[in-house]
Parts: C-alpha cells; sequence; structure tokens
C-alpha cells in the first residue's frame, strides 16, 4: 500500500470507499480510521496553504 500522505499531497483528497464485506471491525476502530483521514486531510490543506 502506497504511504497516504504523498498520495494526497499530490493528488489531493478524493471520495474513497473501503470495502470490507462481512468482516467488519468493531465500531471504535471505524472512528479511529475516520479522524486519522480527517487529521491527514486537514494536514494536506494546511499545506497547500502555506505555498
Amino acid at each position: 500500500m502506497l504511504p497516504r500522505q504523498p498520495v494526497l499531497s499530490l493528488a489531493g483528497p478524493r471520495p474513497t470507499l473501503i470495502e470490507r464485506d462481512a468482516n467488519l471491525p468493531p465500531l471504535q476502530e471505524l472512528v479511529d480510521e475516520a479522524e486519522h483521514a480527517q487529521l491527514l486531510m486537514m494536514n494536506v490543506h494546511e499545506g497547500a496553504l502555506c505555498r
């Protein structure tokens, strides 16, 4: 898997669908992943403003 931050820096935020079928992790793990994704997008956005 490619590192997320460089991809976000090059392509910008894009809608993404993560398919998990019936193997869902606990809700807190999903919430943690969503928060992490939000932080990554905020970092890319802030970096674009600083250029």
